[in-house]
């Protein structure tokens, strides 16, 4: 330390010298992770076992869980994809209707008792099939021309 303080060493060579120490690291993290998988998966159990099925995916028909902790969210263990959920609120099948554009099954978000609920696709919400629609949209304000549940066909957007 104290040749450093001296300055017996330049910059350039300071910088080399903590850019191979982290290189080090990087490279031994990287060639360590399946051990740190092994680690977390004693204390955290793997999203695909938890959960309770609740309504099917589009792409493979099969059950997706439905996973309560916040964030909530509804995951397919046979895709390997997980949709977001709207927060704060309860989650239940709706009808076992599905959407027309990705054939999800819809799911009905309550807010509460007397709050307001709305239906939505799994999918639409988190992939908005059209350029007029947000991320975090339901059903209720989905712009599809022919769908119940949408925008038009409700009648809230004439």
């Amino acid at each position: 330390m104290g040749c450093f303080m001296a300055a017996c060493f330049n910059f350039h060579q300071v910088l080399e010298h903590t850019l191979d120490i982290f290189k080090r690291k990087f490279h031994y993290f990287v060639d360590s992770i399946a051990g740190m998988d092994e680690l977390m998966e004693v204390s955290f159990s793997p999203l695909a076992a938890t959960g309770k099925p609740l309504s099917r995916c589009g792409k493979c028909h099969r059950f997706m869980k439905y996973i309560q902790a916040k964030p909530s969210r509804l995951h397919c263990s046979h895709c390997d994809e997980t949709y977001s959920l709207p927060q704060n609120g309860t989650i239940k099948l709706y009808k076992e209707l599905r959407c027309p554009l990705d054939d999800f099954e819809l799911v009905l978000w309550s807010s509460g008792s007397r709050g307001k609920s709305y239906p939505l696709c799994p999918y639409c919400y988190n992939n908005p099939p059209f350029r007029d629609m947000k991320k975090g949209m339901g059903c209720n304000e989905c712009t599809h021309p022919n769908c119940q549940h949408s925008l038009n066909l409700l009648g809230i957007g004439q």
